[in-house]
């Protein structure tokens, strides 16, 4: 049983040849070595795999603020391209104001590019005016130019024709051309607001103000071919009817025809003053309060 002992103790216990331990150490350092490389090379992997990754993130990160700068540049260029119209807007306004007048045209471009930014509005509006106006020219030129077609000639044999005749039927043709000449310039007008759509505000404003005199004569020949017409009819009572009737007929028409002049100056030619047109406003901030008639 001691011997048996012995042999046992001994298969437990470790060699203790030095020979025998240099082997086993030679054999296991391999295994150790390539436990070592496989350790290295998925650190590397590791590595390699971070730096991938950050690159992708950076390049994310770049893509992701071009459409940013883009933006940016975008919303400068627009910035300033506003602010250039409000600049071009504030002169146009200037402009405006400086011709110290009240047409049409004035309020309306003045109106229109506080309100819009643009004198599209007001080309429309002028547009529009004039088109009535020359429905109303053709209408009257049309009228004038049957009666006076119609009426019996001086020359005719039989004829007598007093001063008062010669009057009547001078004024009617003065008329008539007045009607006529109105309704070509009124033409003349539209074609000239169709044209400058779509242009630049300062060559609509410069250009509208600059021929807004020949454009306006249109307005008045309209009422002077009206009141020629008004005069010329009252004048034939005259001779045709009771001299009674004829004064009173005459007084009554100069009445409502100085009546209706004295509207067509204050509503038309001074343009009526409410205390709250934005040119007038203009007018009052450079020189105080502007006195217009009510």
């Amino acid at each position: 049983m001691s011997s048996n002992a012995e042999l046992r103790n001994g298969a437990e216990r470790p060699t203790e040849d030095p020979e025998e331990a240099d082997a086993q150490e030679a054999a296991g350092t391999p295994a150790m070595g390539q436990e070592n490389e496989k350790q290295d090379m998925l650190a590397l992997s590791a590595k390699e795999g971070k730096t991938q990754l950050m690159s992708n993130n950076a390049k994310l990160n770049n893509t992701e603020r071009l459409p940013t700068d883009a933006q940016e540049a975008a919303g400068a260029a627009a910035t300033g391209q506003q602010g250039e119209e409000e600049n071009e807007n504030q002169n146009m306004l200037d402009l405006i104001a400086s011709k110290r007048k009240t047409q049409f045209a004035h309020l309306l471009l003045y109106n229109s590019i506080k309100k819009d930014g643009t004198a599209d509005h007001a080309i429309e509006k002028l547009s529009e005016i004039h088109e009535n106006v020359m429905l109303l020219h053709g209408f009257m030129a049309g009228f004038q130019f049957v009666v006076l077609d119609s009426g019996e000639s001086c020359k005719d044999e039989g004829v007598t024709c007093s001063n008062l005749d010669h009057a009547i039927l001078g004024l009617r043709f003065i008329g008539f051309v007045s009607s006529l000449m109105g309704t070509l310039m009124s033409l003349i007008a539209q074609e000239y607001f169709k044209s400058v759509e779509g242009e630049r505000l300062e060559f609509q404003v410069v250009g509208i103000l600059n021929h807004q005199p020949f454009f306006r004569t249109s307005e008045l020949l309209e009422v002077l071919s009206a009141t020629l017409l008004i005069t010329t009819a009252t004048m034939g009572l005259y001779g045709n009817l009771p001299d009674e009737a004829s004064w009173t007929l005459s007084v009554i028409v100069a009445f409502l025809l100085v009546w209706g002049l004295r509207k067509f100056y204050i509503i038309i030619l001074a343009r009526q003053h409410y205390g709250m047109r934005h040119l007038y406003d203009a007018y009052e901030a450079v020189d105080g309060p502007v006195e217009h008639p009510q």
